[in-house]
């Protein structure tokens, strides 16, 4: 056999050989072993929920789903303490920011995020706004400050939860108003997901 021919097929049979260790040392290697607890709520990319693991927050979010749906990062596990507060403060800034102009489509996007009982407190609070203020402006800005559970086990399906809020309200032509009020939540495990059962400002 000629011996170029002869290099050359052992420089790739070396070659292959080579590329088969690196592969199975890369395949060795990969492995992870972080596992989410099977107690545990895995959040997902598409969750804007974030939320702090104690019982009492000062920060706020921004809420677009639920245990499978809320914000946050993706790989972030939160226990249901964290989606509660979580919840509790993204529903209360965006139930509570709202306009006439809008026609209150604010409150009306939340639906996914209430019960039944809720959706009709929800309805109640439209109507009621929508005639009292026919032929003029009214909006609202809520913020919440910080919030705390009250009521809540671990493990159980319902939960209560305070809100401090500053809102920023404005009616027709006049000077915007700001005060601070404080919400409390009724919330609900249904499935996955906590959903809010009742709403009341205090």
């Amino acid at each position: 056999m000629d011996r170029k021919l002869l290099i050359r097929i052992s420089a790739v049979v070396g070659a292959l050989l080579l590329i088969g260790l690196i592969i199975a040392l890369i395949m060795f290697f990969s492995g992870s072993d972080v596992q989410p607890d099977d107690n545990q709520n895995v959040v997902s990319d598409t969750q804007l929920d974030t939320g702090d693991s104690t019982t009492s927050t000062s920060s706020t979010s921004t809420d677009n789903g639920d245990t499978g749906n809320q914000n946050g990062t993706s790989g972030v596990v939160l226990n249901d303490r964290s989606l509660i507060i979580s919840r509790a403060n993204s529903f209360t800034e965006r139930y509570g920011s709202y306009s006439s102009d809008t026609d209150f489509e604010n409150v009306t996007a939340l639906r996914s995020f209430m019960t039944d009982d809720m959706s009709k407190i929800a309805d109640n609070l439209v109507e009621k706004q929508t005639s009292k203020l026919k032929d003029e402006f009214y909006g609202v800005t809520t913020q919440a400050i910080s919030s705390d559970i009250i009521d809540y086990e671990d493990g159980a399906t319902g939960a209560t939860v305070k809100v401090s809020t500053r809102r920023t309200e404005t009616i027709g032509t006049g000077d915007p108003e700001i005060k601070s009020e404080t919400a409390r939540l009724q919330l609900k495990k249904i499935g996955n997901s906590w959903k809010v059962d009742n709403f009341q400002w205090q």
